[in-house]
């Protein structure tokens, strides 16, 4: 699967995108929620400190009107209207509303009688009756500031009691003071756009706290590059005003841009790494290709020289057999010239009789049966089967030895067998006991060779756990410890050209370990070499 989207090189282009696509996206997710998490911080802090500043408007404005009320002065004016008092305090030359930063002042006997109205030029107050009215109706009960709203401009608004100051006497009426709101001085410190609106936030999304103002309720309404909060400000749970601050979105858009930047580095390069793993994904299939070609073409020529050691085993196996069928016929052939002889003389001697001279015909077939008999026996011997069987180790070993029995007889070399464990396994019987030939052939031709006085060959079977264990042993004086580990190499001989090929233990290493999976090793001991065969034991 793996490979196919490899080669496909639109499948792995489409894995790319869909990665860069989801890390974007995951990613995006992941930080922005940081930076929205920041901007919110720093959104509080600027409400925070519009607050503050509200506030602090009120609680300066509350001072200097607590300042007048409490004044012995102020009480005397309330009791008797001496305008001596606001031609004292008010006139251009003394203290004005300007000096103590208060646009507006209005004084209310206990009857709630309209004493005196003092109002700066800058507000422009066209009626002041009606703005009067207007100040006065709009703290009720125990309300002591508030917020007004009067031809388009919005008030702070105080009140306190007229009380000497002492505290003592009873309550002669409310002084009522006021400041117009600027809210520019705020924008221009914050860089930040403050408005009044008329909207009322159907929906809270945080509430603040405030020394003056019962309540403040904020709605934060979010624009592509603008965080609008619609503030409410209420006391008494009744709406005085609200303000509408437009925070610029400067931490929100630097992150976006920070994040882009990020994602936009990170997924180039990752696709940089993609298309050098692409490429070497690439450039290794070629390279696999081109050397698995080369491997296929080794193998082809390992099975061409494969089938030349075969036809090569298979020529010296019909010069072996062809030797050994000499060996077998040796006597045979003798016996039947002797018998031909000895017609030829009874009857030159006139004694031939026809008894003798059927039991002489017998005698030849006999002779001519067991040399065919020989003929078929090396036939079956030789006859190639691909096939596995299940067979007696015991009785290979038997056939090989019939084979062998001549030629081993005619240069006096002893044969034990010794078996210890009678197997029986399911394989190559063919393929083992030419095996089984190679091995003797080259014992006998090594006791032949170095003349041995008494020759012997050794053939020992067992079992250990689920393993064939086959050892031939010969006291040929064994095997050069200079070459005895290049004997199982192709065309590896010590007998010389024109005597062997070097192919026969070749082959023998291949039947055993590659087509039968078991293994095959020669070691030396104190009179000669020792092969070992051992095989896994299979009955299916």
């Amino acid at each position: 699967m793996f490979n196919k989207i490899i080669k496909n090189k639109f499948s792995i282009f489409g894995v790319i995108f869909f990665f860069i696509i989801a890390f974007n996206y995951l990613s995006f997710n992941y930080f922005i929620k940081s930076f929205i998490s920041l901007e919110k911080q720093e959104n509080n802090k600027i409400l925070s400190s519009l607050i503050t500043y509200i506030d602090s408007r009120f609680n300066t404005i509350k001072i200097t009107t607590k300042d007048y009320s409490y004044w012995d002065d102020t009480y005397e004016f309330i009791q008797n209207g001496n305008q001596e008092y606001i031609y004292e305090n008010f006139r251009d030359t003394t203290t004005t509303l300007e000096n103590i930063n208060l646009n507006f002042m209005i004084f209310i006997n206990s009857k709630n009688e309209i004493i005196h109205t003092q109002v700066t030029k800058d507000i422009n107050i066209k009626d002041k009756n009606d703005f009067t009215k207007s100040i006065v109706d709009s703290i009720k009960d125990n309300q002591d500031i508030s917020i007004i709203k009067y031809q388009n401009n919005y008030y702070y608004l105080v009140r306190s009691q007229i009380l000497r100051s002492d505290l003592s006497g009873e309550t002669k009426g409310y002084l009522y003071t006021g400041k117009k709101i600027q809210l520019e001085k705020f924008s221009n410190d914050y860089q930040s756009d403050v408005k009044f609106i008329d909207k009322v936030p159907s929906k809270i999304d945080a509430t603040l706290k405030s020394k003056f103002i019962d309540k403040i309720n904020v709605h934060f309404e979010y624009d592509k590059n603008i965080l609008s909060n619609i503030i409410s400000l209420n006391i008494n749970n009744k709406n005085l005003v609200v303000l509408q601050f437009d925070n610029y979105r400067e931490i929100y858009t630097q992150g976006k841009k920070q994040i882009v930047l990020f994602n936009a580095t990170v997924s180039v390069f990752v696709l940089f790494l993609f298309f050098i793993f692409y490429f070497y994904i690439y450039y290794h299939q070629k390279l696999n290709k081109q050397l698995e070609q080369k491997i296929k073409d080794e193998i082809k020529k390992q099975k061409a020289q494969e089938e030349i050691l075969i036809h090569q085993s298979r020529s010296a196996e019909i010069g072996e057999m062809i030797n050994n069928i000499a060996h077998q016929w040796r006597q045979p052939l003798n016996n039947l010239s002797l018998t031909i002889q000895n017609i030829s003389f009874t009857y030159q001697s006139g004694i031939l009789t026809q008894e003798e001279l059927d039991k002489t015909i017998d005698k030849s077939k006999m002779i001519i049966k067991t040399m065919s008999n020989t003929i078929d026996t090396f036939r079956d011997f030789f006859e190639p089967n691909k096939n596995k069987v299940l067979f007696k180790i015991e009785h290979s070993i038997d056939n090989t030895l019939e084979i062998l029995s001549s030629t081993l007889r005619f240069h006096n070399i002893e044969l034990i067998k010794e078996i210890i464990d009678d197997v029986e396994i399911y394989d190559f019987e063919n393929e083992f006991s030419q095996v089984l030939l190679n091995i003797i052939t080259n014992a006998k031709d090594a006791l032949v060779s170095n003349k041995i006085e008494k020759p012997t060959i050794k053939i020992t079977i067992s079992k250990i756990f689920n393993n064939l264990i086959v050892k031939i042993k010969d006291n040929a004086n064994g095997v050069d410890e200079e070459i005895i580990d290049k004997i199982f190499e192709p065309y590896f001989t010590t007998k010389g050209k024109d005597q062997g090929t070097g192919i026969g233990l070749y082959m023998s290493k291949i039947i055993i370990e590659k087509n039968m999976h078991g293994k095959i090793e020669v070691t030396n001991d104190k009179e000669g070499a020792v092969f070992r065969i051992t095989l896994p034991i299979t009955k299916e």
